[in-house]
C-alpha cells in the first residue's frame, strides 16, 4: 500500500492501484480532517515559549482533532493564543502560502511575532486579532492583511503618533477630551508650549479667558 501527499497541506494522495480496503480511512484521517482543520480547526496556545510548527503529512492513521492545545500541527487555520507571558514570544511557521487568524488574547502586555525559521515576520499586539499569509512574492516572510483591536484596554505603553496615538502619556492628571462635531488642528513648526490656567475654561464662544503661549527658540 502506498500514498503520496500534497506540499501544503500534505493531503493524503492515494497512488492508483493501491490502498485496498483502506481507501475509507485515507480520505477522513488523511483528507478530510486536515481540510476541515485548515479551514475552520483552532490551536489553542497556551505555553510561555517559542513554539515551531510543521505540516503533518495525512495518512489512513492519522488523527487530527478539531481543537488543538499547543499543537505543533500547521495545518490549524486559528491560532488562539491565551495564558500569560512573560516575554515576547514567536510562532514559527513553514514557509508555504499558507494563512492563518492570530488572536492575541495572552496577559502580560505582550506581542506575538508569526515568521518563518530564521525571519523577522509579523507582529501581533497583545490583544490584536490579524489575518496574517505568508508572502513570498515581495516580503518572504508572514505579512499582516486586516487586523483588529478587539481589547484595546489591555494595551500598554504609549502609541506612538505615527500609529495614531499621542507619542506620550496621558493618565487621569494629563486628559485631553474632544467633543462636538468640529475638528481641531494644531501646527506646530518648532517647540511650543501652552500655560493653561489653574481652573476654569481656557475659552467658550462669546466668554474667553486669557492664556499664553510661549514660544521656544
Amino acid at each position: 500500500m502506498s500514498i503520496n501527499n500534497t506540499t501544503l497541506l500534505g493531503l493524503a494522495q492515494p497512488v492508483t492501484g493501491q490502498e485496498s480496503g483502506v481507501w475509507g480511512d485515507d480520505v477522513n484521517n488523511g483528507f478530510t480532517s486536515i481540510v476541515d482543520i485548515a479551514i475552520a480547526g483552532t490551536n489553542n496556545i497556551t505555553q510561555d515559549s517559542d513554539i515551531t510548527l510543521s505540516t503533518l503529512n495525512g495518512s489512513n492513521s492519522t488523527s487530527f482533532a478539531t481543537t488543538g492545545s499547543n499543537s505543533t500541527t500547521a495545518q490549524y487555520y486559528i491560532l488562539n493564543c491565551t495564558g500569560s507571558r512573560t516575554a515576547a514570544r514567536n510562532i514559527i511557521a513553514p514557509a508555504t502560502s499558507r494563512a492563518f487568524l492570530v488572536y492575541n488574547k495572552t496577559s502580560g502586555g505582550y506581542a506575538i511575532t508569526i515568521k518563518k525559521s530564521g525571519g523577522t515576520g509579523v507582529t501581533i499586539a497583545n490583544g490584536e486579532v490579524a489575518i496574517v499569509f505568508y508572502d513570498s512574492i515581495t516580503a518572504s516572510d508572514f505579512v499582516k492583511t486586516t487586523s483588529s483591536f478587539t481589547n484595546v484596554s489591555s494595551a500598554t505603553g504609549t502609541l506612538s503618533a505615527a500609529n495614531g496615538g499621542t507619542g506620550v502619556a496621558n493618565n487621569a492628571n494629563n486628559t485631553i477630551t474632544f467633543s462636538g462635531a468640529y475638528s481641531l488642528g494644531l501646527t506646530l513648526t518648532n517647540n511650543s508650549s501652552i500655560t493653561l490656567p489653574v481652573s476654569g475654561t481656557v475659552a467658550t464662544k462669546g466668554n474667553a479667558i486669557a492664556f499664553s503661549i510661549v514660544f521656544g527658540l
